[in-house]
């Protein structure tokens, strides 16, 4: 349990969205849980963001008004910060477009108005699937290193 905890405390969330209620509430949620958090107020600052730090997970608003959408932020974090999950957070009657952005790569989304407990639980159920990918590729590239069939020279039919 100790691991989990200290896997917790280090991982790190970027939550954007346009309406300044909506950052406070989530990165004060997500700060009491131990998290540290970062917000943007928009797709813009939420790439500039993405560019110059790493980060675990980033909750997004579908919907940013001007400018860059959800949907680019999604983009964005799969090309800046690939093994970053993404929860998209929509309002009712978006979540046939919030379907669209898990096809295109988003890990789950959550409906407004979010309850607290669901959006801890998608949170959790996200950084656990990232750290175990994270934790798959660092096992595996050794092994890949020292046995792969990258300098196997050979000849035959």
């Amino acid at each position: 349990m100790k691991a989990r905890e200290e896997e917790v405390m280090k991982a790190r969330i970027l939550v954007v969205d346009d309406e300044k209620a909506i950052r406070l509430a989530l990165s004060g949620l997500l700060r009491r849980s131990a998290y540290e958090v970062e917000v943007a107020e928009d797709g813009v600052r939420a790439r500039e963001r993405l560019a110059a730090a790493p980060f675990d997970l980033v909750i997004t608003d579908l919907a940013l008004g001007e400018g860059p959408s959800g949907m680019d932020v999604l983009a964005a974090a799969q090309e800046l910060r690939p093994e970053a999950g993404v929860v998209m957070i929509t309002a009712h009657g978006n979540e046939k477009i919030a379907v669209q952005a898990m096809k295109k790569g988003a890990d789950d989304y959550v409906p407004k108005p979010f309850d607290n407990d669901q959006l801890r639980l998608v949170v959790r159920k996200v950084l656990d699937k990232t750290r175990l990918a994270r934790e798959h590729r660092m096992l595996l590239e050794p092994v890949q290193r020292e046995y792969g069939l990258d300098g196997t020279i050979g000849s035959g039919p």
